[in-house]
C-alpha cells in the first residue's frame, strides 16, 4: 500500500508539471498565504482551496506560490488578514460585516458555500421528531455564541423555547460529539455536514432535522482586503480563479481528490493507519460537504456569486442579536469584480487533469 500511494505521489507531481505553462516556471512565483478557520484539517473547502491547485499548478500557472495555513476559527482567520500576516482568509459574511463597521477594510471576492450546511441531529432512535420537542432537552454544539447553535438559539426563541426551556451543552466535534451523544449528554447536536459524516464514518446512526432558517444565511467565502487589491489584482484574480478550477476539479469526483489531500495534509494519515478505509471515510465527509455547499448545482456552473438578500437576511439575523449594527449596506462587504475572472478558464482542459489523474491511480 505504501508503494501504490508513493507512486501516486510521483505521479501527481509529474502532472502538475506538465500543467505549468513553461512562462509560468520560469519567472518568479508571487507568494501568498490563506488562512482556514480552523485548527484542524479536514477533507472539506481545504481539497479545492489548496490541495487541488497546489499539486496540480494551478496556482503556479497564475505566478503565485501558495502556502496553506490555520487558525483557531472565522474570526481568527479574518483578523489574521487584516493584520497583514495573510493575503487571503476563508472566513463568514457576518465577520466581514461585523470587522468593516470597526474601520477594517476586509472584504469578500467569492462564495465558497452557497449554504453553510448547519443541521441538528439526534440518534436515530430518539423520540425527538422536530424542534418542538426539544423543550426540557439538551442540545450540545461547538458553540451557542455564534455560527449554528446561535442560529437554533434564535430560531428555538421564535417557537417561544426560551434559554430556561432546554439545556446547552459545549461539546465540540468528532470524538467529542459522538461521545456526549453515546451517553446520553445531550439529546441532540446542533452541528454541520460534514461534521456529522464523520460521526457516521464511526458507526453512529443518525437522523437530521432541519433548522428551517439557515438555508436564508449567506455562506461562507474567501476574503482578502482592499489594499490588497489595489497593489495585487492580478495576484487576486489567480488566487480566485485558482480556487475555480479546484472547485471543478473536486466536483467531477470527490473520491478521485483523496490522494491529493492525503498527500497534501500528511497529518491527516495517522502512521500505520488503513489508507484504503481513510480514503473512503474522507470520502464521505467531502461528499457531505459538497452537497450541502453548493446545493446541487451542477459542476460547470459559475461559482462564487454572491446572494444580495441572504447577506441581508444575515445582516438582519446579526443585528437582532446584537453582534452588527446593521449600519452599512451589505454591498460594501464584498465586490463582484474578479467573478468573470474567476470563472474564465478551460473547463476541458481541467477535466483533461481529472482524468489524466484518475486513470494513473487506477
Amino acid at each position: 500500500m505504501k508503494t501504490f500511494f508513493a507512486m501516486k505521489a510521483v505521479v501527481l507531481s509529474g502532472l502538475a508539471a506538465l500543467s505549468m505553462s513553461g512562462a509560468a516556471l520560469a519567472q518568479k512565483l508571487t507568494p501568498i498565504e490563506i488562512v482556514h478557520p480552523t485548527p484542524i484539517v479536514t477533507p472539506s473547502d481545504s481539497i479545492y482551496e489548496y490541495a487541488v491547485p497546489h499539486k496540480l499548478g494551478y496556482y503556479a500557472q497564475e505566478g503565485l506560490d501558495a502556502h496553506f495555513n490555520q487558525s483557531a476559527g472565522i474570526v481568527a482567520s479574518a483578523q489574521t488578514l487584516q493584520s497583514g500576516a495573510a493575503q487571503f482568509a476563508i472566513t463568514n459574511p457576518e465577520v466581514i460585516m461585523q470587522m468593516r463597521e470597526q474601520g477594517s477594510d476586509i472584504i469578500g471576492i467569492m462564495t465558497l458555500k452557497l449554504v453553510n450546511g448547519v443541521v441538528m441531529a439526534v440518534l436515530d432512535d430518539s423520540p425527538i421528531k422536530g424542534l418542538d420537542d426539544l423543550k426540557g432537552k439538551t442540545v450540545g454544539g461547538m458553540s451557542f455564541g455564534g455560527g449554528g447553535g446561535l442560529l437554533l438559539t434564535k430560531v428555538l426563541a421564535k417557537k417561544g423555547l426560551g434559554p430556561n426551556d432546554y439545556s446547552r451543552v459545549v461539546t465540540g466535534v468528532g470524538g467529542a460529539a459522538a461521545a456526549a451523544l453515546q451517553t446520553k449528554k445531550v439529546d441532540a447536536m446542533i452541528l454541520w455536514d460534514s461534521a456529522f459524516a464523520t460521526l457516521e464514518n464511526a458507526g453512529i446512526k443518525l437522523r437530521y432535522i432541519k433548522v428551517p432558517e439557515e438555508e436564508n444565511m449567506a455562506g461562507q467565502l474567501l476574503a482578502t482586503t482592499e489594499r490588497f487589491i489595489k497593489q495585487n489584482r492580478k495576484a487576486v484574480e489567480g488566487t480566485c480563479r485558482a480556487i475555480a478550477k479546484g472547485i471543478y476539479f473536486a466536483r467531477l469526483g470527490p473520491a478521485t481528490t483523496m490522494p491529493i489531500f492525503m498527500e497534501a495534509f500528511p497529518s491527516v494519515v495517522p502512521p500505520n493507519s488503513d489508507r484504503a478505509k481513510l480514503a473512503r471515510d474522507y470520502t464521505h465527509v467531502f461528499e457531505a460537504y459538497l452537497k450541502a455547499g453548493f446545493k446541487d448545482t451542477p459542476p460547470e456552473g459559475r461559482v462564487g456569486e454572491f446572494n444580495e438578500d441572504k447577506w441581508k437576511y444575515t445582516q438582519a439575523f446579526y443585528k437582532d442579536a446584537g453582534m452588527l449594527k446593521g449600519s452599512q449596506p451589505v454591498k460594501q462587504a464584498y465586490t463582484t469584480e474578479f467573478l468573470d475572472k474567476c470563472n474564465d478558464f478551460d473547463r476541458k482542459a481541467v477535466a483533461a487533469d481529472f482524468k489524466k489523474f484518475k486513470d494513473s491511480v487506477r
